[in-house]
């Protein structure tokens, strides 16, 4: 498409606005409205993913730092949520011996 196509279908639209001023509001201020109003409610913020991370080696190597962490809801204090620390590869809960890196 040339751009004296596009220039000449520009002006066709600028001149239909002109016509009906209904159209205007639907075309130019309901898109503009949409987008400040939207704007505010659709975040892109990451919070409170659970994840897992599974140690499928299970050798001696990696079972020396292998634990997972899972976000647990309703275990805390108030019904609130807590990390719980996991070590499948010893069968036990992580307590103070393991260390975060």
């Amino acid at each position: 498409m040339g751009l004296r196509r596009i220039l000449h279908l520009m002006r066709k639209e600028v001149l239909e606005l002109k016509r009906d001023p209904r159209l205007f509001s639907v075309v130019i201020i309901a898109p503009i409205l949409q987008l400040t109003v939207l704007g505010y409610a659709a975040t892109t913020d990451v919070k409170d993913v659970p994840i897992v991370i599974v140690d499928a080696d299970r050798s001696t190597a990696s079972a020396t730092h292998s634990w997972v962490e899972a976000w647990l809801p309703g275990l805390g204090t108030n019904n609130s949520a807590v990390w719980v620390g996991l070590d499948p590869t010893n069968n036990r809960l992580v307590d103070g011996h393991y260390i975060k890196v």
